[in-house]
């Protein structure tokens, strides 16, 4: 069964939340996480960028992140 149209864009968008959440984590923290080696640098960039370009690279790494196990980094910023 596909997913509705308005499902993809809600269940980006929740991932485009978690990454502008990661980004804020600091990087003591995101070296915890095993699955975020590729994007880690990325994440830790991001921080120091502000307005529109850093929410185009939110934007970027949320195409990247949703690619990997999400209930690990759910659980990250949870606690």
């Amino acid at each position: 069964m596909r997913m509705s149209r308005s499902e993809q864009k809600r269940r980006v968008k929740d991932v485009e939340k978690l990454v502008a959440e990661l980004v804020k984590l600091p990087a003591q923290v995101l070296a915890q996480v095993d699955d975020l080696e590729e994007v880690r640098d990325a994440l830790l960039k991001t921080a120091q960028l502000e307005g529109s370009v850093r929410q185009r690279q939110i934007k970027y790494l949320t195409k990247r992140i949703a690619l990997l196990p999400l209930e690990p980094l759910y659980d990250l910023v949870g606690q």
